[in-house]
């Protein structure tokens, strides 16, 4: 009976030893994972893909993604708001057609300054 039991422990032990090993092997590739996530999409913050599992971290990237994709419209709606349009705005010729012709040759001497 001892023998059985003694057997039985060490069974227990080893048991224990390998989902030890398991676990490990299961953070190490999970992190593996993460890494290769991040990778594949540059413009997340590591800081906000996290899980414990492989649907915990799609679904952090899916959530982090749209936080990105949030702010960067946020972003371009306030730059295009504040753009100025480059250079001053032409200035309108007068109207000339409201003139009299002796009205539209003193114009054109004046232009011409004389």
């Amino acid at each position: 009976m001892a023998v059985a039991l003694g057997a039985a422990e060490r069974q227990g032990q080893e048991q224990a030893q390998r989902a030890e090993r398991l676990e490990e092997e299961l953070r190490r590739t999970l992190g593996q994972y993460r890494t290769a996530l991040l990778t594949a999409a540059p413009d997340v913050p590591p800081d906000l893909v996290q899980g414990d599992n492989v649907e915990a971290l799609e679904g952090s990237l899916a959530s982090a993604q749209r936080v990105v994709t949030w702010i960067r419209q946020q972003l371009e709606a306030k730059v295009a708001a504040e753009r100025i349009p480059p250079g001053a705005p032409l200035r309108p010729s007068p109207d000339l057609s409201s003139l009299s012709p002796t009205e539209k040759i003193l114009h054109g001497l004046r232009r011409l300054g004389r």
